[in-house]
């Protein structure tokens, strides 16, 4: 047991990629880690290489709290990576608790999931002005084929004044000022 948290998440990583049976039993034991960066590499190492076990992983991973949600965000980033459209609800449950939700849901998007851009732009008209800050942030990534058809469906009807300007922004990024 090494005293610097950062060799340890190293070692973590490195079995990561070695894998088998003995190895998930000593990543699992570095969930208890006093270091949240250790317990994130050994979040995202036990949803990539125990396929049995990666519900579980991701459900205690995402309900993780951490410093600067490093643990949460490792378990958003293994759902991005892996594609998992069975994680959608996970993910957009936690749209108003971190700006890594709206991400996960763009990358699933753009990958082809309706599911995850429904859930993405229903976030566009939430209550919550950061929310809706950190949905627009992540619909700007993605491309204009992909989500100016359901921005453009909405665009009137969004309640807030400070979406809707930005939603016609995105729908309408040539316009210059004064020249409509």
């Amino acid at each position: 047991h090494d005293t610097s948290a950062q060799v340890r998440e190293a070692a973590v990583v490195s079995l990561g990629r070695v894998g088998g049976t003995e190895v998930l039993e000593r990543v699992r034991q570095s969930l208890s880690d006093s270091s949240y960066a250790v317990e994130a590499a050994s979040i995202a190492v036990l949803i990539h290489s125990d396929a049995a076990n990666r519900a579980s992983w991701i459900a205690r991973g995402l309900g993780m709290t951490s410093y600067r949600d490093v643990v949460r965000n490792a378990a958003l980033d293994a759902v991005a990576r892996m594609g998992d459209t069975a994680y959608i609800g996970s993910v957009d449950s936690l749209r108003g608790v971190t700006s890594h939700a709206a991400n996960t849901l763009a990358v699933l998007s753009a990958r082809g999931s309706a599911s995850a851009l429904s859930a993405l732009m229903r976030s566009r008209d939430d209550t919550r002005p950061y929310v809706r800050e950190w949905t627009l942030r992540a619909v700007r990534r993605l491309p204009a084929d992909l989500r100016d058809p359901p921005l453009r469906a909405v665009a009137g009807s969004l309640r807030d004044a400070k979406t809707r300007t930005a939603v016609d922004a995105l729908l309408a990024p040539n316009a210059r000022p004064g020249t409509h």
